[in-house]
């Protein structure tokens, strides 16, 4: 990712942020939730040989 790339991603991430807490809130329970979030962590891990 370019320089602006992050600096775009930084100043629009708050509204994002929100936007999928609003929209997802409802339809997760926290364990549900917590889930999701570890198998989008591991997308965003380097692969491993």
């Amino acid at each position: 990712m370019t320089a602006a790339g992050r600096e775009a991603r930084a100043r629009m991430w708050p509204v994002y942020a929100g936007a999928l807490v609003a929209g997802l809130q409802e339809r997760f329970s926290r364990e549900e939730a917590v889930t999701l979030a570890r198998l989008l962590e591991r997308l965003s891990a380097p692969e491993q040989a």
